[in-house]
């Protein structure tokens, strides 16, 4: 939350904390293959976190992998519905910033899709 145009000092270490374990979990899926292979205690450890600070932010791993889909989704989706409300037949721009979220989370979708348990993710997509 922004004070005065400070941003709260919680808030940075909750998005810090966040980002790591998020960054954590796309090495362990690499590495580990299925979600059921990753542990919290792994990803704790892999994000420089303690335990309970993952627990502050999430449940449980699948927790994790739910919002990064929720996100990549929201992401696309906003980009959609932009063009939709645009009502425009030249859809150049709306396809130029579709390409540009897909390459800005290409990582993560590359890694994502060539795990097993790629399925649990398009299901959830």
């Amino acid at each position: 939350t922004a004070r005065g145009g400070l941003v709260n000092e919680q808030d940075l270490y909750t998005a810090l904390s966040q980002k790591m374990i998020r960054a954590a979990f796309v090495d362990l899926i690499e590495e580990k293959k299925f979600i059921t292979n990753i542990t919290v205690a792994e990803l704790a450890e892999r994000a420089d976190i303690a335990k309970s600070t993952f627990y502050n932010h999430y449940d449980d791993v699948y927790a994790v992998a739910d919002e990064m889909i929720r996100e990549l989704t929201e992401g696309l989706n906003s980009i959609i519905d932009a063009m939709e409300a645009d009502k425009t037949n030249d859809y150049t721009t709306y396809v130029k910033s579709i390409f540009a979220f897909l390459r800005e989370n290409e990582d993560l979708y590359r890694k994502l899709a060539e795990s097993p348990d790629a399925v649990f993710f398009i299901n959830n997509f």
